[in-house]
């Protein structure tokens, strides 16, 4: 049974589109060329801005700073754009009485923007972004346990993690997650074999095939269910 879903927020529940030329043009003016910045931005998605770029290894702490700032003030203010069947999906969840979280790389602040922008405050019993003393991985998975009310234990075997980037699914099956979802919408960076390798052990073409979580609460049933080995699961 599932009693828990953690979704990823940007590429997978809205789309994101100002995120590699905000990314792009932070890392330019850091240095780096188009080329760089497309495979650090790869690499990072699904992780924090600031893990990202500490872990390109060529900036200084000073830096990494002026670049988690310059890219989150190019984002901007513009409005979020929900992908399709997402707040049915959310809703259709909290109807069937499964806890929604949500965890990202987008800092606090952003988050905050966005939830209430879209009005989904209310839809998830825990929503975390990422900043220097909780980041997206092992400590927003700490704290989501500790609010569930569960053992550790009893809570990774019965939670479902859905996001588009490798990361997702990579930390998932870090943490143990039972089920770690990949989404292959047309936003999504990632490719089959690469969410696969990641730790995907289920994927899903749009969010409105997670809906039947609400009724069966057996997503391995799937059709798109992988076992370990990256094998189809017919």
């Amino acid at each position: 049974m599932i009693r828990s879903v953690i979704f990823d927020l940007d590429q997978t529940l809205i789309v994101s589109e100002g995120i590699w030329p905000a990314w792009r043009q932070a890392l330019k003016e850091a240095g780096l060329g188009d080329a760089e910045a497309k495979a650090a931005y790869k690499h990072g998605i699904g992780r924090p801005t600031r893990v990202t770029a500490e872990a390109d290894g060529r900036f200084s702490p000073e830096q990494v700073d002026q670049i988690v700032a310059r890219y989150e003030n190019l984002l901007g203010d513009g409005d979020p754009v929900p992908l399709p069947g997402a707040e049915a999906t959310l809703r259709a969840l909290k109807r069937a009485g499964i806890p929604v979280y949500l965890s990202t790389g987008t800092s606090p602040q952003i988050l905050d923007r966005v939830l209430r922008r879209l009005g989904w405050q209310n839809l998830f019993t825990l929503a975390l972004g990422s900043d220097q003393s909780c980041p997206k991985g092992t400590p927003h998975y700490d704290r989501i346990i500790a609010v569930s009310g569960l053992s550790r234990a009893a809570f990774l075997r019965e939670a479902f993690v859905v996001g588009d980037g490798i990361a997702d699914v990579a930390v998932g099956r870090q943490v143990g997650v039972a089920y770690r979802c990949g989404l292959l919408a047309p936003t999504t960076k990632a490719t089959r074999e690469e969410l696969i390798a990641g730790g995907a052990n289920l994927l899903v073409r749009n969010l409105t095939e997670l809906a039947s979580l609400a009724r069966t609460a057996r997503p391995l049933e799937s059709r798109w269910a992988v076992n370990d080995r990256g094998r189809c699961v017919a």
